[in-house]
Parts: structure tokens; sequence; C-alpha cells
């Protein structure tokens, strides 16, 4: 019989160490402030010689007299573009605007009407 073997792997060292991180170490501290007394302070009301007034002032004219206000109204005109005004009545006859256009008295304007009525 022969002796058993025994195998293992060497022991390793590793010389820097791990590294550590943290915040540099901070002190916060209040500001040192110094308080000296100011001695007494009196307040005191004003001197009874003062006396506060509006000063006195006169406006002169009369009051103004306000009328009803001005009414402006268009003056009633008639425009013709090439001839016939659309919107006039001949003479001894009112039409409206619709039958003027419909020449042919159908009730509907035609494409044909229509320019017509705005060629004049």
């Amino acid at each position: 019989d022969q002796p058993a073997q025994t195998y293992s792997a060497p022991a390793v060292t590793y010389g820097a160490s791990a590294p550590t991180y943290a915040a540099p170490a901070t002190t916060y501290a209040a500001p040192q402030y110094s308080y000296a007394s100011q001695g007494a302070v009196t307040y005191a009301a004003p001197s009874a010689g003062i006396t506060y007034a509006a000063p006195s002032m006169t406006y002169g004219g009369p009051a103004p007299t306000y009328g009803s206000p001005q009414v402006y109204a268009a003056p009633a005109t008639n425009y013709a573009y090439g001839g016939q005004c659309l919107g006039a009545a001949p003479q001894g006859q009112q039409q409206s605007l619709f039958d003027q256009m419909d020449r042919n008295g159908d009730g509907s304007i035609t494409r044909a009407e229509m320019e017509a009525a705005l060629r004049g």
C-alpha cells in the first residue's frame, strides 16, 4: 500500500488592503454673536404744536352742462355695379332682390341668372 497524497493550493497573500471610501469629517457650528445693551429707548408722541390740514383750494368756472348724445346714422345709399342696382326697386313696382335675380320666375336662381345679375 502506498501512502495517500494530499494536494492543496498555496496560500496567497495580497499586500494592498481594500480602499475605504468616506466623506471628510465636517464640523458645523453656529456663528458667534455678541449682543450689547444699547440703553433705554423712549418713544413719545409728537409735540402738540403741529397741526395737519389740507390746503384750501378754489376752483373757478361754471359747472359743465351735458346734453343728449349726438346720434349718427349712415346715409341711405344704393350702389350700382356695372348697370342695374340690385337693391333698388323699379319705378312703380316693389321687387325683392331674389325676385330681381330670378328672371324666369321659377323660384330658384340658376348659375346663368346669378352671373347675369352680377354683370348687371
